[in-house]
């Protein structure tokens, strides 16, 4: 259904500003949280080295795994 009174410019400008800031707020929030889940991991990751220290990158891959956070094949 259309609306019978058409949007002015200045309207659209603004749907569009507070649009772009929720997006940008959403895009900060996506980082904070997959830095938080990164350094979740790498506590974890720790926690479950063997103690001679060498490190598997299979391990840390599939943690990663675990938290989605591995790029699709395509992306790598």
């Amino acid at each position: 259904m259309r609306n019978p009174l058409p949007r002015s410019l200045a309207d659209i400008l603004e749907e569009l500003q507070s649009i772009d800031h929720q997006l940008a707020d959403a895009a900060e929030q996506y980082e904070n949280d997959r830095e938080d889940t990164l350094m979740r991991l790498h506590a974890r990751y720790l926690e479950q080295s063997p103690d001679d220290g060498e490190e598997s990158i299979d391990e840390a891959e599939a943690l990663l795994d675990e938290e989605g956070l591995l790029p699709a094949d395509d992306e790598q």
